[in-house]
């Protein structure tokens, strides 16, 4: 979410993470939002619409984004898979500066926010970063 909103930052384009994981009918400010969302969401839940859904983000991106798309999809369910099964909390940092966005999807009612246990009455935390790199340190 964070690299997400800096990435996007960086870019000069306007994203609306919340409304990527809240609103199904919206494209998020994301090019082929809708497309990139219903092959996402198919290929996550393997849903039996994931032919049909592969198949109309190959006709909006082509076939080297439907595949850069898959292996996006295939690192961030392994990356939250490992997560997860490890325990790995978030740290302070990222907890304080995601607080209104964890707040605003919900996501702090996921099973897996239940590993998380910071305080983070100490943190200072930048009103913005000049790269993403600056959110890993």
């Amino acid at each position: 979410m964070a690299l997400l909103r800096e990435s996007s930052k960086a870019t000069g384009e306007e994203i609306d993470a919340v409304a990527a994981l809240t609103d199904p009918t919206s494209d998020a400010g994301v090019p082929h939002g809708r497309a990139l969302r219903r092959f996402a969401t198919t290929a996550a839940t393997g849903s039996s619409d994931l032919p049909g859904a592969r198949a109309g983000l190959e006709a909006a991106v082509g076939r080297e984004g439907m595949q850069q798309a898959a292996m996006t999809v295939a690192a961030f369910s392994g990356l939250v898979r490992v997560a997860d099964g490890t325990g790995i909390q978030v740290d302070a940092t990222t907890y304080a500066i995601t607080a209104r966005e964890r707040e605003a999807m919900a996501i702090d009612g996921y099973a897996g926010a239940a590993n998380t246990d910071v305080d983070v009455t100490s943190v200072v935390t930048p009103d913005h970063f000049d790269n993403a790199y600056q959110l890993f340190r």
